[in-house]
């Protein structure tokens, strides 16, 4: 059983600590569209007509009381579109892509809570992994490795134990405009446009004198009614050099991330990974027009184009995040809480709003 938006008050829609079986829940969510429980410095507070975040139900609160949990994200979305980016989704260290091998890894509490993103990470205590549990010393050894897809402007480690808990900020490499050949991530996204209203789009993006590594496509539900069968979203050709993709995008709501599941919308996104120096171009196709724009321009700010002006739907093309500010890596020396039960978890935030936590390591 996955306990959903813990972080209400107990009564009141949220947990009962005190009932809490890790045994049946070794996974609880801590965000979704509601917002996120993990602690009251979390970011997205909830935003629901259900209530507030309540200090005493989140999920810091549950580790400093002795739990064992991992962490997990869900929509919450009412309209089977699983996965909608911003309103949450699950990754597990899994040993291979099975049935099988998930719930084991749910069951082990290998798992990444995140907002959207998909995240490339390691994180070792002492050679314990997320999840797991490690022989507490004086003198340990924590290394972390993280691919984010996005400038990471804040990571943090979260140590605590029966006592209470302290944050500690890891450091990030500072945003720049500086521009060097190499490899970068950009969003290209879909949408904007008057309230409440839907816009289709035709896109096709193209890598002159670079090459396109990868598009990971990030798509939001798009208030269709639960009228379709199959989602209006989706990548149509993929080639070395170019991606071409279908979509239609709600107009943003208010609310953080694109609205709330009763209001969902936002922008259609994907994420092109490029490798390229000053000669590289982005070439741009859709409802929109036709244009281009240099990588390096892109690195000092975002570009778009509106298709019929003020207000109408755009095409944007956000910033080019350059592969320092989003592939770190850390060795250090960590002298934990020595108190019982003790935990140590890492948090991490972009600079596009999207926010991971890994499970935490315990301490026996």
């Amino acid at each position: 059983m996955l306990p959903h938006h813990i972080g209400y008050a107990s009564g009141w829609r949220g947990i009962d600590w005190a009932s809490f079986d890790a045994r049946r829940s070794p996974v609880l969510e801590i965000f979704s569209s509601h917002g996120a429980s993990e602690a009251d410095d979390a970011p997205y507070p909830y935003g629901e007509n259900m209530g507030f975040r309540h200090g005493p139900s989140t999920a810091r609160a549950g580790l400093v009381a002795g739990h064992r949990f991992g962490f997990q994200a869900g929509t919450d979305s009412h309209d089977g579109y699983p996965g909608h980016y911003g309103h949450g989704r699950v990754g597990v260290l899994a040993e291979r892509c099975s049935r099988e091998a998930i719930v084991e890894a749910l069951r082990a509490r290998r798992t990444i809570a995140s907002t959207g993103p998909n995240l490339e990470v390691a994180f070792e205590l002492d050679g314990a992994g997320v999840g797991e549990a490690v022989p507490r010393r004086d003198a340990m050894r924590l290394h972390v490795r993280l691919r984010a897809t996005d400038t990471v402007t804040r990571l943090e480690l979260i140590e605590g134990d029966a006592s209470g808990w302290r944050l500690r900020p890891l450091p990030v490499v500072p945003a720049s405009s500086r521009f060097e050949p190499g490899r970068y991530r950009v969003r290209v996204e879909a949408g904007w446009g008057r309230h409440d209203t839907t816009s289709r789009w035709n896109v096709t993006a193209r890598v002159d004198h670079g090459r396109l590594l990868a598009a990971t496509p990030y798509f939001r539900y798009g208030g269709y009614g639960n009228a379709e069968h199959e989602p209006s979203e989706r990548v149509l050709e993929r080639g070395d050099a170019h991606v071409a993709w279908t979509c239609q995008a709600r107009s943003v709501p208010s609310g953080a991330l694109g609205g709330t599941h009763h209001a969902a919308g936002g922008p259609q996104t994907l994420l092109l990974d490029v490798e390229g120096d000053a000669r590289t171009e982005l070439a741009l196709e859709s409802e929109a027009g036709r244009w281009s724009v240099p990588l390096e321009r892109l690195v000092a700010g975002s570009y778009g184009r509106f298709v019929g002006g003020l207000a109408s739907p755009a095409l944007v093309v956000q910033r080019a995040a350059p592969e320092r500010e989003w592939s770190l890596e850390h060795d250090l020396a960590l002298t934990p809480p020595s108190g019982e039960a003790g935990f140590v978890y890492l948090r991490l935030m972009q600079a596009d709003g999207q926010a991971a936590w890994l499970s935490p390591v315990f301490l026996t």
